[in-house]
């Protein structure tokens, strides 16, 4: 197969904009949007734990959707390839789900804002894995070395961090000035445009070798979680996340609740955290080249496992500097580890990918990317659903402010899990696997 030009690998990248964009404003709007706090003149949309459970519910439908949507595409015939069909049908949908997410049927507490939050979500994280499973699962196919992969996961995680940018730093100041709706009109049509660029860039005839599986759909999955190195990576991966999605479904709530500022500030601390990150990207793809991924992950997690405990005190009275300079310092650190969560882990899944064909022969790059898309939705639905029992037990306003200081803590305890089940991953892997891809050239 040719390589895959650097324009077109920009374009596939940039997909990664249009649905970052999307979950960054799922994660930190949505919630924000339906449960406001105190301070805020935003009505309540649905009760804190019925909203939590709503959460749950969603996740639950998108991981469902991830082992089929996988077994799909893998198993496609499609004469335009097994992944960029999905693709082409699946972004119009998505986008258009959480637009309506911000237009609730009544504005204030009722029953039929849960209906529709429940419909609208389920109905979301369906198109999000419908449209981001096959999307991931070209990354084994355009890339065939360490250097390739790495290189499409850099160029990715830069295009993803814009997404988060443009959501964590644009939609609060939106949302002031022109209403939750307009800016949810405005960033969903923004997104739309990045999601099919990767459908008009890449031809799967010409740039990537498209066979399909022919295993049965629980054959694949059953495969899959045999997978030793794969089922090690997800546990360091989904604690990583874990705590990941804590903090940044906060961010509003430390800026308001523990530092008395108004929430439009929150783009600052974002852009401070995803501003490191986009300078961290180059530096992880560059220390790449001597640094095997399971190391990188190692200090990565120990990073964010000192750093997050302190967002603990970043209402404290008795800190040597001001409370905004040290909430700007976390943010700060918080921003490297940030930059390895949007470039290694998709690298690593690629080479299991390869692991995985030695021992079964089949290509099956999609069931990975799902078989970890099934078990992220889960996780990420309860640390939503933890994060909300956390303000209902101890509070998320500035009186009382406990549950907002907590998720700093309990964010540190899952990345150092995650640090720990790294030191469990083989050393040797990426070796194992390049050496099998050599093998494989020579021979054909």
């Amino acid at each position: 197969m040719p390589k895959l030009p650097m324009g077109r690998m920009m374009g596939y990248a940039s997909g990664a904009l249009g649905y970052s964009l999307l979950d960054r404003l799922m994660v930190a709007a949505v919630i924000y949007f339906y449960l406001p706090p105190a301070e805020e003149s935003l009505p309540q949309l649905v009760p804190k734990v019925v909203f939590g459970y709503i959460f749950i519910f969603g996740r639950v439908i998108d991981s469902i959707a991830d082992p089929l949507v996988s077994y799909w595409t893998d198993n496609s015939k499609s004469p335009r390839g097994r992944r960029v069909p999905f693709m082409f049908f699946g972004g119009l949908p998505l986008a258009a789900c959480l637009v309506a997410l911000f237009f609730p049927p009544v504005a204030g507490m009722s029953n039929w804002n849960a209906v529709t939050l429940a419909l609208l979500l389920g109905s979301y994280f369906f198109f999000f894995t419908y449209y981001v499973c096959p999307y991931l699962a070209l990354i084994p196919e355009l890339g065939t070395t360490h250097k390739e992969r790495i290189n499409i996961t850099s160029m990715q995680g830069i295009f993803m961090l814009f997404g988060v940018i443009a959501a964590s730093v644009a939609c609060m100041p939106l949302a002031s000035a022109l209403g939750f709706k307009t800016m949810a009109i405005i960033l969903g049509a923004a997104s739309l445009v990045f999601l099919y660029l990767p459908v008009v860039s890449i031809n799967e005839k010409v740039y990537c070798a498209s066979n399909p599986s022919s295993l049965d759909l629980f054959s694949s999955l059953k495969a899959t979680f045999k997978n030793k190195p794969f089922v090690i990576y997800l546990i360091g991966n989904l604690t990583f996340w874990f705590g990941f999605n804590i903090i940044s479904s906060g961010v509003s709530y430390y800026v308001t609740s523990l530092l008395g500022r108004p929430v439009a500030d929150t783009a600052v601390f974002m852009g401070i955290a995803l501003g490191v990150a986009l300078v961290f990207i180059p530096v992880i793809n560059f220390f790449s080249r001597f640094a095997t991924k399971r190391n990188i992950m190692i200090i990565l997690l120990l990073i964010f496992a000192l750093d997050l405990p302190f967002i603990y005190l970043m209402n404290s009275q008795s800190l040597p500097i001001s409370n905004m300079t040290f909430a700007y310092i976390v943010m700060f650190f918080a921003g490297i580890p940030l930059a390895g969560l949007f470039v290694i882990p998709n690298a690593i899944i690629a080479d299991l990918t390869d692991y995985d064909e030695m021992n079964t022969g089949q290509r099956r790059e999609a069931m990975y990317f799902g078989a970890q898309g099934f078990c992220l939705k889960v996780t990420l639905g309860l640390s939503t659903y933890l994060m909300t029992l956390m303000f209902e037990k101890f509070g998320n306003s500035a009186a009382e402010p406990l549950g907002v200081q907590l998720t700093g803590p309990v964010g540190g305890v899952f990345a150092l899990l995650g640090m720990a089940a790294f030191f469990f991953f083989p050393r040797d892997l990426e070796k194992t696997v390049a050496d099998f891809r050599n093998r494989k050239a020579q021979a054909g």
